[in-house]
């Protein structure tokens, strides 16, 4: 299931969810002062699983060729 990571308009919360669908996104609320008043953040995701992300090297590095 995807994680989605929200900010609360009114208080500044950040917090993290696990829904099922996007449609669950309707019933989200700040899990500080349960404002409906979120806002979805961009995150990053690794789709290695147990991988590291590393910085600063392009596609051609690590003996692509």
């Amino acid at each position: 299931m995807p994680l989605f990571e929200y900010e609360c308009k009114k208080c500044g919360h950040r917090f993290t969810r696990i829904l099922s669908s996007i449609s669950a996104e309707k019933s989200v609320r700040c899990t500080q002062c349960q404002s409906d008043d979120i806002h979805r953040l961009i995150s990053s995701f690794n789709s290695k699983a147990g991988g590291s992300v590393q910085s600063g090297k392009g596609c051609g590095h690590a003996g692509f060729s």
